[in-house]
């Protein structure tokens, strides 16, 4: 019986030792972030919902696809019921006219709504748009995608389907992704000049592209 109750004292002993020595009275959080690490609170790590983006990777949801808003660019309400997403792009110079870039989701075909964008954009000299645009196919996130490039005269249709005034010297480059939903366009028109900056931009708005 002795023998027994001895363990236990000795046992309790070398608990109330280390339980001494690992006492401190800085909090858990600070110490974890003296060893660089970040402590996580019950209910975190888990993506948040933010109104269709997702936390964890800034992800923005179309209802189909999810895109990667580049920096610089401003999501906004979209100004039309047919638009999906809207995105404004500033110009170089305060007062500069931006670009738009809207997003659709529309019957049609993938030839037919590219020739509607080429019947958008007239050329000074009359020549023809479709000979003149750049056009290109690439797969993104596993979808086809097509994509071209126009400039000169712009009169297309604006905000709540209403036709744009003529804007010369205008750029206008637009994707069409083939989704399981069925085609995403997306279509960024402005000066060509404001256009310029944000080319590249655009381009990896495009290969951040993935389905969800």
């Amino acid at each position: 019986m002795l023998g027994h109750l001895s363990l236990v004292i000795v046992i309790v002993f070398y608990m109330l030792i280390g339980c001494s020595q690992n006492y401190s009275d800085e909090k858990a959080e600070d110490a974890l972030r003296k060893q660089g690490l970040d402590p996580i609170k019950l209910g975190e790590g888990k993506a948040q919902d933010t109104g269709g983006r997702t936390a964890a990777e800034g992800r923005i949801s179309l209802g189909g696809l999810s895109v990667i808003m580049p920096q610089g660019w401003q999501n906004i309400a979209p100004s039309s019921p047919m638009r999906v997403a809207e995105f404004h792009l500033s110009g170089q110079r305060a007062g500069t006219e931006e670009g738009v870039l809207a997003v659709f989701q529309l019957g049609g075909s993938v030839e037919g709504n590219i020739a509607r964008w080429y019947g958008q954009m007239a050329q000074p000299d009359g020549g023809s748009t479709a000979e003149r645009a750049r056009r290109w196919e690439k797969q993104v996130g596993g979808l086809p995608v097509t994509l071209v490039d126009l400039k000169g005269t712009y009169a297309g249709m604006g905000a709540m389907g209403r036709a744009t005034e003529p804007s010369t010297d205008f750029r206008m480059l637009a994707a069409v992704i083939e989704a399981p939903q069925g085609l995403f366009f997306f279509k960024l028109v402005g000066p060509a000049a404001t256009l310029a900056l944000w080319e590249q931009s655009f381009e990896k708005f495009i290969d951040s592209i993935e389905k969800e």
